[in-house]
């Protein structure tokens, strides 16, 4: 989401589960209950909750890696995004729910750091899907310590991301894209490969990539002399100094 700025300063009563769901209306609460249940999350995970009473409730507990957030009626996709940033942890893959039907929004949702988004009415299968394309990636996301490549250092445990000593402000899918290129550097990784890891089997458009390379770049190597991440036009992407 964005660049996630939530800070918890103390314990919570209770820890969240890994997955958490705010629905605004029962057939919405209804139909994601039955998507969590078919991937076998059983516990109490769906909140029946206004947009502004999740954030409410987010903003005072950890963020679970898997959380579902319904919309509403909102007509200002972008500024409740920006709202539901503050109060979301780094790393939450995050599914929206609304009933805006628009190409632009849906890529600067996307652009923005959002897992996905889902117009209402939707299908149970389909939400079904995205839930479980995000169950599969956080099962195969392994911690593998720190990186450390041409002044860039990520830290895995933090997801803290400085260059030369200055710390960067990534969205968690730029991340995610940045660890990629650096663990395979000086390999050149795929276009489908970066999808792969990004989204799994369920590819937005190409436009969206797009949105995220760039973001990536501008928060990397706008602010200095060098550029570290490069496309390799017709291969995909490498991450370090020109060779």
């Amino acid at each position: 989401m964005i660049a996630l700025k939530k800070t918890i300063e103390t314990e919570p009563a209770a820890m969240c589960h890994d997955f958490l769901a705010f629905a605004s209306d029962q057939q919405t609460a209804d139909t994601i209950t039955r998507g969590a249940e078919s991937e076998g999350i059983v516990d109490d995970c769906v909140i029946r909750a206004s947009f502004d009473e999740a954030l409410e409730s987010l903003a005072g507990m950890p963020t679970p890696s898997i959380l579902v957030v319904d919309l509403g009626a909102s007509s200002d996709i972008m500024a409740d995004v920006s709202r539901l940033a503050e109060v979301c942890d780094a790393g939450a893959r995050v599914i929206l729910l609304g009933c805006v039907n628009d190409l632009r929004i849906y890529r600067d949702v996307i652009a923005a750091g959002v897992a996905d988004y889902l117009i209402k009415p939707f299908d149970l299968e389909e939400l079904e899907a995205r839930i479980a394309a995000l169950i599969r990636r956080d099962k195969r996301a392994v911690s593998l310590g720190s990186i450390e490549l041409d002044g860039v250092k990520v830290d895995a445990d933090t997801r803290r991301v400085t260059r030369d000593g200055h710390e960067i402000m990534l969205t968690p899918i730029g991340l995610k894209i940045l660890q990629l290129l650096m663990r395979a550097s000086p390999r050149v990784v795929s276009r489908s490969e970066v999808e792969r890891e990004i989204w799994g089997d369920l590819p937005p458009d190409s436009d969206a990539l797009r949105s995220h390379m760039y973001t990536l770049r501008k928060a990397v190597d706008k602010p200095f002399a060098a550029t570290l991440i490069h496309t390799v036009h017709g291969a995909g992407f490498r991450f370090g100094h020109e060779q």
